[in-house]
């Protein structure tokens, strides 16, 4: 069995004004320089929404205002139950492939403990210093 890379994008509250794919619906700078990273990996690349859970790029959707910051404890475990789920139906191993999460904490603190591969970029840093990672990685892509 081959093993897949997928590269999770927490999504943003910059989003687009109109309903468009999750690819230009999210507009926020982190989000753009996390996609081009992501673009790079040659694996999947799926957006973690606090709305709807798993999106593919090209899932359209409309703009929302939800994150799971102002979500409780609980409602982010229900969350991320959800995501696990939505992952495995989505033909994704949790023990297996291999996940690179461009996101913040809380779209990840409660899924990495089902997961045996997995990488979060810039874990620990502030959106700053994540940022400036983002430009070096992308930038060693350019030359």
């Amino acid at each position: 069995m081959n093993h897949k890379t997928v590269c999770l994008l927490g999504c943003s509250k910059q989003k687009a004004p109109n309903q468009t794919t999750a690819e230009n619906l999210y507009q926020g700078v982190y989000f753009k320089k996390a996609l081009e990273y992501a673009k790079h990996k040659n694996g999947d690349i799926l957006v973690l929404s606090a709305k709807h859970y798993v999106l593919k790029l090209s899932d359209i959707v409309a703009p929302y205002d939800l994150t799971l910051i102002k979500m409780s404890s609980k409602e982010c475990r229900e969350w991320a139950t959800i995501v696990r789920k939505q992952l495995m139906e989505k033909g994704y191993n949790l023990q297996k492939d291999y996940f690179v999460f461009l996101t913040g904490k809380n779209y990840y603190q409660n899924l990495v403990p089902y997961m045996t591969n997995y990488e979060i970029v810039g874990e620990g840093k502030s959106i700053g210093q994540k940022l400036h990672e983002l430009d070096k990685l992308n930038n060693q892509f350019k030359q």
